[in-house]
């Protein structure tokens, strides 16, 4: 009786051995005496088997997988000469809680800011501040939402030559549902 709980892990185990090998050959359902369930691809020499007819294997044409770039190349946001721009603060994805009116961003530029270039602070894709040889910035007046930050690094002509990969943050706003004696003064 217990067999019969196992029938149908059983039914799926031999379906997907036979479309997992690709063979076209037959499956029989075979009942013994105690009422045992097996599945085969050789009927038995007593005519006590059953065809199971299968479904069509689904097959999909095989899709192009871009190769990964190698660890020695230069990691997005490179360039002009520079290793690394990367926004160490604040973290990627990170909450703002209630109260926190401004955010320091703090950028890594390896290797040093060259001369003639200077830092852009980006905030939802806009200038903070015109561009200074300043690794860090202070932005004020957060307001709720989502809010990408990036930094670039343009030359003396204003182009940009090295950019860091756009950081996500989340400023959120007080709630009376969290602290509802707020609103009266409690």
């Amino acid at each position: 009786m217990k067999l019969l709980h196992h029938l149908p892990a059983c039914l799926l185990l031999a379906t997907l051995a036979i479309t997992a090998t690709g063979a076209v050959g037959e499956v029989y359902k075979v009942v013994d005496e105690s009422g045992r369930v097996t599945y085969t691809d050789k009927p038995p020499a007593s005519n006590r088997a059953e065809k199971v007819e299968l479904p069509r294997v689904n097959t999909q044409l095989s899709v192009e997988v871009p190769a990964k770039p190698d660890e020695d190349s230069e990691p997005p946001g490179s360039g002009g000469g520079y290793d690394r721009v990367e926004i160490l603060q604040p973290r990627n994805g990170a909450s703002i809680p209630p109260g926190q009116l401004d955010v320091v961003i703090q950028v890594d530029i390896v290797p040093e800011l060259q001369p003639n270039h200077l830092v852009s602070f980006l905030f939802d894709g806009k200038p903070v501040a015109k561009p200074a040889s300043a690794t860090s910035i202070r932005v004020d007046n957060l307001e709720r939402g989502a809010h990408r930050i990036e930094a670039t690094i343009v030359d003396e002509r204003g182009i940009k030559v090295a950019s860091s990969q756009a950081t996500t943050i989340y400023v959120h706003r007080a709630s009376k549902l969290i602290n509802p004696g707020s609103s009266t003064g409690k």
